[in-house]
């Protein structure tokens, strides 16, 4: 996705090279590869902005101050 992502190559030509390299039956397969990392990265966002929101909550609580949120 990175090449894509520069222009080096298009997106069909990344989706045929990974399906015939992993010998993916259906476009369906690889694409699910391929948008798999993006999935990751949004999961991990979520899971760090809560972090710094329970830490803005500890923070807050440790200083006496009301909780805004």
């Amino acid at each position: 996705m990175e090449l894509v992502q520069s222009g080096t190559i298009n997106l069909n030509r990344a989706r045929m090279t990974v399906k015939d390299l992993l010998w993916h039956e259906s476009f369906a397969t690889t694409d699910l590869y391929l948008n798999h990392r993006s999935g990751m990265d949004a999961i991990y966002e979520a899971v760090n902005g809560y972090g710094e929101r329970l830490q803005r909550w500890i923070d807050q609580a440790m200083n006496g101050m009301a909780i805004d949120e």
